[in-house]
């Protein structure tokens, strides 16, 4: 079906090549010894032929519904030009197809027609080389099979923009809106004592909580209200300023939220393990290893610490250190902050005369300081000490027990000082005590990875015969922590 006289469809048509000037510029068709059909051009000065469709193509044309008018009148001038077809595969839209139960495919073929013949723009090519021709072939097929190969063909780039769309989608982040115009997007720590904290891109940012006048928090938060208990929402900006939706909740002034907190995981675990091996040979022939791991899991009202050391040291074939020690620790929370602790503590140092040491306690504890970048707590109690010695009597006493335990991040995710100290100061015998310290800086590396340096300070002050009270270890291990 042909558009009517004076249809402008939505589609510009660009020439790229120079055309023969003239509005309809006339033409005589002449036949040649060869039996093609040539269009002679009328023009003042010069008459040139152009090649047009032989009689066979022309009938070939006909019979399987394609009708080229491959000698109509062309002009420079564009309006007056004849247009293509739909069916003719260049003007033809991506949502264009038959409806005919047998789909009908022109495809172009270059160099490799079956019957040569003129492309439509044969005043473009002028069809001089066969073998340089564009060819038209129909083919019929039956059931939609290549329609449907075309459709997962489109479908492929569809897909692929689509994942990028997907990928580009930023994630969900929380939005406080302040007094001064300002709006922050990142992730609600907590609010406390009237100071909100919050994480955004640039760092930690703590804020009063009368200068914030909306907040937007898409994850569930512990919220308290006045004096009641907490509860588990999601907090929706209102519409009005100082006002907020909670959900399940309802509308809410932000005066009345004193406190906000990120709800724990039933447990949490972190801790680490570390390697330092140093080995030479030649003139110095030292072999050291070093290993040590600890462990600490936490729940909602309980907290479980473990921790070990063994290191072992050779020099020339001659053993030169040789000792193990382990701490188990339970701690169960009264409060928010007070615990009660029960703690173990076994000690193996050959070199020290201390075949095993033993030393079983219980107490109070407090969590002093629990913030990102500081951690304090300490504890106190009564405990029972067992010694095995190699080459002197046992012993055994009631002592005195504390412990403290410290954490401060230098640089966040990268560097952090410890310090872990146990002290157990006798009661009753003949006034011993024995102090047990580490202090140290883990550097964070990458993915989990970090370097470890320590100092260890084992003080006794009755120490076996021959035995020096303090002995120190300098360590550098490497290490990963979860």
């Amino acid at each position: 079906m042909e558009a009517p006289p004076g249809f402008e469809p939505g589609i510009e048509v660009l020439q790229t090549s120079a055309l023969p000037l003239g509005d309809g510029a006339g033409r005589n068709y002449v036949q040649g010894d060869s039996g093609r059909v040539y269009a002679q051009q009328q023009h003042p000065s010069t008459s040139l032929g152009v090649p047009c469709a032989s009689v066979e193509e022309q009938r070939a044309e006909q019979q399987v519904g394609i009708i080229i008018d491959q000698c109509e009148g062309w002009s420079g001038k564009r309006d007056s030009n004849p247009r293509l077809r739909p069916w003719q595969g260049r003007t033809l839209p991506l949502s264009y197809s038959r409806s005919s139960a047998k789909t009908q495919r022109t495809t172009a073929i270059f160099a490799q027609s079956r019957t040569p013949m003129c492309a439509v723009d044969a005043f473009e090519t002028g069809c001089s080389d066969p073998a340089q021709t564009v060819g038209l072939r129909d083919e019929a097929e039956g059931d939609g099979e290549n329609s449907s190969t075309l459709r997962g063909n489109m479908m492929r780039p569809i897909l692929f923009c689509l994942l990028l769309l997907i990928a580009a989608v930023p994630a969900h982040a929380d939005e406080v809106r302040l007094k001064n115009g300002d709006r922050i997007t990142g992730v609600t720590s907590s609010l406390a004592g009237g100071t909100l904290t919050f994480k955004a891109a640039g760092g930690e940012l703590k804020m009063p909580w009368a200068d914030v006048t909306s907040v937007a928090i898409d994850q569930l938060m512990l919220v308290t209200i006045g004096t009641s208990a907490p509860a588990p929402a999601v907090i929706v900006a209102g519409d009005t300023s100082g006002q907020v939706t909670l959900v399940p909740g309802g509308p809410v002034a932000l005066s009345a939220i004193v406190a906000l907190k990120r709800p724990q995981p039933a447990w949490t675990v972190i801790g680490g393990a570390g390697a330092g091996i140093v080995q030479t040979a030649g003139n110095t022939q030292v072999n050291n290893v070093r290993l040590s791991g600890d462990l600490v899991a936490t729940g909602p009202a309980d907290r479980y610490s473990v921790s070990g050391v063994v290191t072992h040291a050779n020099d020339r074939g001659v053993e030169t250190a040789r000792n193990w020690s382990a701490t188990g620790k339970y701690d169960r929370f009264l409060t928010t902050r007070l615990f009660a602790n029960a703690n173990t503590n076994f000690t193996n140092d050959r070199f020290r005369d201390i075949d095993l040491r033993t030393a079983l306690g219980a107490g109070i504890g407090y969590q002093i300081l629990q913030t990102t970048r500081t951690t304090l707590t300490a504890d106190g109690g009564f405990a029972w000490v067992n010694e095995n010695f190699s080459t002197i009597a046992d012993d055994s006493y009631a002592a005195a027990h504390e412990s403290a335990g410290l954490q401060v991040q230098l640089v966040a995710d990268r560097a952090q000082f410890f310090h872990l100290h146990d002290g157990y100061f006798g009661v009753s015998g003949d006034d011993k005590m024995f102090i047990r310290t580490q202090n140290g800086v883990r550097i964070g590396l990458a993915a989990g990875f970090v370097t470890t340096i320590a100092e260890d300070v084992d003080y006794d002050r009755r120490p076996s015969p021959g035995r020096r009270q303090t002995d120190r270890t300098f360590s550098l291990t490497l290490g990963y922590r979860f």
